[in-house]
């Protein structure tokens, strides 16, 4: 845009017979100031481990509940056979397919793990086969206690992504506020036009590139929202952080990562 369009643009505020069109890629500008996907990275890292953990401790030891059975390839036919001391040689696919339906399997994904296992393509390798009912109650008991130890983890890293997107969409209309607060402030009576994008992946240059080159009214008031609207987590306007410290360091250091905002249960 020319100086000319800028002094133009600048009048017809004054005047009030604009209207100024503003583009704000919120999203895009909260990513430029505090790298919000290396923060939300390292949160997802966290809870990810806790989850991994919580695994870990509740598998449950179906040892003596099971047969295992593996995939041997002889004579070019894919073939079902087991070592284990005791278990029938005959692996037992209808029994195996009663198994998953017990442990809550849909028909649909029973019968694509069945055409997996006899896919000669397939990665499926190894299964297991309860060796009588009651074994069956048990194994279906012993996994329902280990889903309800791991759910709280599943469901804190639900959370976390629903938590992104909220705070995505709330910091975008603070934004939106700041910006229309401040053309009030400079040209009282002046028609704004926002257009906020929430594309996480759209692009801050254009808008950079403008605040840096061209002193327009638009690129003044989308700097002066850009640099003191707070932000998530801390609240904090990007003018009142360090000016030489990257916001996200700073966060990193007030142990202000996302998942610290997650309500408990």
């Amino acid at each position: 845009m020319s100086e000319d369009h800028a002094g133009l643009d600048e009048r017809l505020l004054e005047q009030g017979t604009g209207p100024l069109w503003v583009r704000v890629p919120a999203a895009a500008m909260l990513q430029d100031l505090m790298d919000t996907s290396g923060l939300y990275g390292d949160s997802f890292e966290i809870l990810s481990a806790e989850l991994d953990a919580a695994v870990a401790g509740a598998e449950p030891d179906l040892r003596s509940y099971v047969w295992h059975y593996h995939v041997e390839h002889r004579q070019g036919m894919r073939t079902m056979v087991t070592e284990q001391q005791g278990a029938p040689p005959a692996f037992d696919e209808a029994r195996w397919r009663e198994d998953l339906a017990a442990r809550g399997m849909a028909a649909e994904s029973v019968q694509v793990l069945v055409e997996q296992l006899n896919d000669p393509t397939s990665l499926l390798l190894a299964v297991a086969v309860t060796r009588d009912d009651d074994a069956r109650s048990k194994v279906v008991e012993l996994e329902a206690a280990r889903a309800a130890v791991v759910a709280p983890y599943e469901r804190r890293l639900e959370a976390l992504e629903d938590q992104r997107d909220a705070e995505r969409t709330a910091y975008a209309y603070r934004v939106q506020a700041e910006l229309e607060a401040e053309a009030q402030r400079r040209y009282p009576g002046a028609v704004l036009v926002v257009d906020l994008d929430h594309d996480f992946y759209g692009s801050y240059d254009d808008e950079e590139d403008a605040l840096e080159d061209h002193d327009t009214p638009a690129a003044q008031l989308l700097d002066h929202a850009r640099m003191h609207t707070p932000l998530p987590g801390s609240g904090i306007a990007p003018i009142d952080y360090p000016a030489a410290v990257p916001i996200a360091q700073v966060e990193r250091d007030a142990g202000r990562l996302p998942h610290t905002r997650l309500r408990r249960g």
